[in-house]
């Protein structure tokens, strides 16, 4: 599901596409995407469709399209929250890239992240370590 080149910490962002814009170029970079401008177009056309917010500062914009070449879930932790709807804001950001023929596989890593969103014992370590393999770990468990 992830691994440690994916999992970015402590960063500054502006806003939405600010963030949008570092996860596609890390991507195409990584050669999980064809098209890097595309994704931030298929990022910003899902929260079109409905909010990818979840609770306690935690946001999960995904993306299921033929640009995804590699499905995987990247985690960015912001230094400082950002602004990710009217009433919310995000600071732990689960970006998941799915390819186009793996729709199962989309839901299941939704679920996953869910899960680990609920769970205060792991949201804690996601939201204060610097230890990037237990992050990977939690995540891919």
């Amino acid at each position: 599901m992830t691994r440690e080149e994916l999992i970015i910490l402590d960063i500054d962002v502006k806003d939405k596409l600010h963030l949008f814009e570092k996860v596609s170029k890390k991507a195409y970079e990584l050669k999980l995407v064809s098209n890097e401008a595309k994704l931030i177009e298929d990022f910003y056309d899902r929260e079109k469709s409905f909010e990818t917010y979840l609770d306690n500062e935690c946001a999960v914009p995904h993306v299921r399209t033929e640009n995804v070449l590699e499905s995987c879930i990247f985690f960015i932790r912001l230094k400082k929250p950002i602004k990710w709807s009217d009433e919310a804001k995000a600071q732990e950001i689960f970006a998941i890239l799915a390819k186009d023929d793996e729709a199962d596989y989309h839901i299941d890593m939704l679920m996953n992240v869910s899960k680990k969103i609920m769970r205060k014992e792991y949201l804690d370590v996601l939201k204060k370590s610097k230890d990037v393999k237990k992050i990977v770990e939690i995540i891919n468990k």
